[in-house]
């Protein structure tokens, strides 16, 4: 199944393809539209002074960077003679445009935008080149990118770094209503990362919010393990978060390159994985009946213990390699669970500077876990109260997860022979948390994934929420490009005209519902970042199970 997302839609702003080198351009009337003062050797010192003090790492603001009423027109020739894809991966979800350098040779687009083509000229043009120069003191050369980015309500960015071949410095012009202006309830901040200098990897939290001001333009270098942002999420059901966006390069590539985001997501297969499996001593797993039903019984709706369903589960999976399970706990156990969800769900973080808050939404036994450019939720830790949501997770997990009566249901229901076990209780909240693709966690041979999910969905609408994948918390599984080099964009993979292969299965977020999947070789895996209109977080106990050496699979239910 397809990810969300990979459908095509027009936006407010065709893709183009890439320009691998941006021709020189600008003369006298794209220099015209920069703002009078601007390439003035006056202001250079004050801006120099002010990139370099930037924390978390060297940035700078620069103020009414273009003439008012030429950036106005400049905006509305965007909006209307412009086209963008829309497209959602793992980290992120936006409307595109391809590099407008190509917008020369459309018959619409640029061609028809003067006052759009004047500013792109000027910040191709090498006064402006030069600007950048002396404020970031890096050599910069004569190609640049140059992009139009329409963040809209719920559209985001996970954190990455920017390296990629020879990108050398970052900048974001904003075109966001100038007569509206853009408040942090609205969401769509720049966040700025610290990173942990032992590691390279950036903080959990960051520690700088830039909000989209009119006519405002950020600028930063591109330095591997240090230059870590991301896009808040656009809160704002009108306001359109629109942006020239791209990056000055370098005539060579960066030193240190494997220290980026895209380096790290694509490290060697299973260098990320460091996860101590417990052992699980089977209780005769080939037997035709299940040798503890008291511990299943305790929590386990009765149709699935039933031997005839577990044929019928056992041909299915045997098929297709994973299931769900709906209902899957006894109707007293789900709803202990979904009480004590909603119960602190209704402790919910407020919009807007959310991931400057202390407390993150965390009460009682809960960890943040990083680091952001992989992912970002909370860990439940022993200890709390066992009547709140993550109590009751964590004693299901324990007492039934990790079981050698479950164990041997497992293998009924999928005919794999289960040897260990590796398992979490984990919370994502809205508007903060997700996982990413890497490379990193692939496993060098096959695993059986068991994640049961709960989140608040007992309205129809709020159903209809999750299962659209609109407010993200779904669960996909994607083949892995290990033999490739993917380098042209910061994310593990990207949306390709008419491609519907990316994402091999999607996982909506459904109450008391099991999912099985036989996770072969080659396969990663995703929580997708949960929105902040969501009804609720996605809670979850996700196992993992290692499969005996000899097989990874076997006889069904009625060996």
């Amino acid at each position: 199944m397809s990810l969300p997302g990979h459908k095509r839609r027009t936006g407010a702003v065709a893709s183009a393809n890439k320009r691998t080198k941006t021709q020189e351009a600008g003369g006298g009337d794209a220099v015209g539209v920069i703002s009078q003062g601007l390439l003035e050797e006056s202001n250079l010192e004050s801006l120099r002074r002010a990139f370099a003090a930037g924390a978390p790492f060297p940035h700078v603001v620069l103020e009414n960077v273009f003439d008012d009423q030429s950036l106005r027109r400049a905006r509305e020739e965007v909006i209307h003679n412009l086209k963008a894809d829309f497209k959602e991966t793992d980290i992120f979800k936006v409307f595109q445009t391809g590099d407008l350098a190509n917008y020369d040779s459309c018959d619409d687009g640029i061609s028809n935008s003067g006052d759009l083509r004047a500013v792109r000229d000027a910040i191709y043009s090498e006064g402006f080149r030069t600007l950048v120069q002396k404020i970031t003191t890096r050599a910069v050369g004569s190609q640049v990118d140059c992009s139009c980015n329409v963040y809209l309500d719920g559209g985001h960015l996970l954190c990455h770094d920017d390296v990629i071949r020879t990108r050398r410095v970052s900048y974001i012009l904003y075109l966001t209503d100038p007569d509206d202006a853009w408040q942090p309830e609205d969401g769509g901040a720049l966040e700025l990362y610290p990173a942990n200098k032992e590691t390279g990897e950036p903080l959990v939290r960051p520690s700088k919010l830039i909000y989209p001001a009119w006519n405002s333009m950020v600028v930063f270098n591109v330095e591997p393990g240090v230059s870590y942002h991301a896009v808040q999420e656009v809160f704002s059901g009108y306001k359109r978060r629109l942006s020239l966006s791209g990056w000055f390069h370098a005539d060579s590539e960066l030193p240190g390159s494997e220290k980026a985001t895209l380096s790290q997501l694509k490290m060697k297969c299973g260098e990320d994985v460091h996860r101590l499996y417990s052992e699980i001593v089977p209780l005769q797993a080939e037997a035709k009946e299940l040798a503890d039903l008291g511990v299943l019984r305790k929590w386990v709706n009765a149709v699935f213990l039933d031997p005839a369903a577990m044929d019928r589960i056992y041909e299915k999976f045997h098929a297709e390699g994973s299931i769900q399970l709906q209902d899957f706990l006894r109707q007293d156990v789900c709803k202990a669970i979904k009480e004590a969800l909603k119960r602190e769900e209704k402790e919910a973080l407020p919009q807007g500077d959310t991931a400057m808050q202390g407390s993150l939404g965390s009460t009682g036994p809960w960890a943040e876990i990083g680091p952001p450019h992989k992912q970002r939720h909370m860990l439940h830790t022993a200890g709390g109260s066992t009547s709140s949501c993550g109590g009751l997770l964590e004693c299901l997990k324990n007492e039934l997860f990790r079981s050698p009566a479950f164990s041997q249901l497992l293998h009924h229901l999928t005919g794999v022979r289960i040897a260990g076990i590796w398992t979490e209780v984990r919370r994502f909240r809205p508007g903060l948390d997700y996982t990413v693709a890497h490379y990193g966690a692939i496993s060098d041979d096959d695993r059986l994934d068991a994640v049961l999910c709960f989140v608040d969905d007992d309205s129809e609408e709020d159903a209809l929420k999750w299962d659209s994948g609109d407010v993200g918390g779904f669960e996909a599984y994607l083949l892995a490009d290990v033999d490739g080099d993917e380098q042209e964009a910061p994310e593990v993979y990207k949306v390709d005209d008419g491609d519907e292969s990316s994402g091999v299965l999607n996982i909506s977020a459904v109450s008391n519902t099991l999912s099985l999947v036989l996770r072969d070789t080659g396969l990663m895996r995703f929580v997708k970042y949960v929105s902040a209109s969501a009804p609720s977080g996605r809670w979850d106990i996700s196992a993992e199970y290692q499969l005996q050496n000899d097989e990874c699979g076997g006889e069904g239910s009625d060996s």
